[in-house]
């Protein structure tokens, strides 16, 4: 049931600043993301409803990858496709009891193998409905990372333009994430704004914005 936010301005283009990379993104008629091109590829989003049920990826109009996401209610709990050179990706999702996602489970399976192995694990903490803390376990390297964010008050360009249950699992956040630390180094996104809050490029990115209909 959920519908996106027609006051807001949705993302065109966003440009990476130090190559020829670029992204553009065009929307259904629910008014989500229906498909975004990049420099390399393109990526088509198949819905049921509002539930983002498929994406896949194609080459040269050939789908290469493909990953389905299966729901409980409202909230996905598991993504499961092909990745590359014949390996299979399975992620499980762990939502708290107000719906964050908790807890992201990684496992891989090349083409031989009859079983999955748990490659990663990334822990999120949160501070109201913020990650604050991402604590990331290299299982298969026996090596656990941390990573701290803190926030803008500004609008998040990837916010309300995919359905929530999706944006909860790659983490569009309503705010931009303006200084990540890895436990040893900051890195400042330093971004700049439009009069009404929409940025229009950071450190690293340059952002447009279709006008309101």
């Amino acid at each position: 049931n959920e519908q996106p936010n027609p006051n807001m301005l949705k993302l065109k283009t966003v440009q990476e600043k130090n190559s020829n990379y670029e992204e553009t993104y065009y929307y259904g008629n629910n008014d989500y993301v229906s498909k975004m091109e990049n420099t390399h590829s393109v990526y088509d989003f198949i819905y049921e409803g509002n539930k983002i049920v498929s994406r896949t990826e194609s080459y040269d109009g050939e789908v290469v990858f493909r990953l389905d996401y299966y729901y409980s209610g409202d909230l996905i709990i598991e993504s499961f496709g092909n990745i590359y050179d014949g390996w299979t990706q399975r992620i499980e999702y762990t939502y708290d009891n107000a719906g964050r996602l908790v807890l992201e489970e990684i496992y891989e399976k090349d083409p031989i193998a009859s079983n999955f192995v748990l490659m990663r694990t990334y822990e999120y903490k949160y501070d109201n409905n913020f990650i604050v803390k991402t604590i990331f376990n290299y299982v298969v390297m026996n090596s656990v990372y941390e990573y701290n964010y803190k926030y803008d008050d500004k609008h998040n360009p990837y916010y309300g333009i995919y359905p929530d249950s999706y944006s909860k699992i790659h983490k569009h956040f309503r705010n931009n994430i303006i200084t990540s630390n890895d436990g040893q180094y900051d890195t400042q996104y330093e971004f700049e704004y439009d009069l009404d809050g929409y940025p229009t490029e950071n450190r690293y990115k340059v952002f447009t914005y279709y006008p309101k209909k």
